[in-house]
């Protein structure tokens, strides 16, 4: 877990893929309702809309999990995408997937 005073925990979770808008990505971190991006070749502009998709691994294999998310920032660090939490469960998940690769 990534130590930040904003309101939603974020994590720095390796064992995510991700792609914006089908292009891949590294993902520097996710909260349960937004993504820090980096190496995205042709940025879109804050304001943007885009679809996010996060290859979650669960139960043994990877899942898509395809989220509708808006470009907020561009930083040094990458780009920032805000979204809906997608479901009531996502908080809890990332958790779990923090805790998995925190232990191993």
């Amino acid at each position: 877990m990534i130590d930040d005073s904003r309101t939603n925990e974020r994590y720095d979770l390796k064992s995510i893929e991700t792609l914006v808008g089908g292009k891949p990505c590294e993902l520097v971190n996710v909260s349960s309702t937004g993504v820090l991006v980096s190496g995205l070749v042709d940025a879109p502009k804050v304001g943007s809309f885009v679809e996010l998709t996060l290859w979650v691994p669960l139960l043994g294999q990877r899942s898509p999990l395809k989220i509708d998310g808006v470009v907020v920032r561009h930083i040094d660090a990458g780009v920032g995408i805000n979204y809906a939490t997608p479901g009531r469960t996502w908080p809890k998940l990332l958790k779990i997937l923090d805790k998995r690769e925190t232990s191993a």
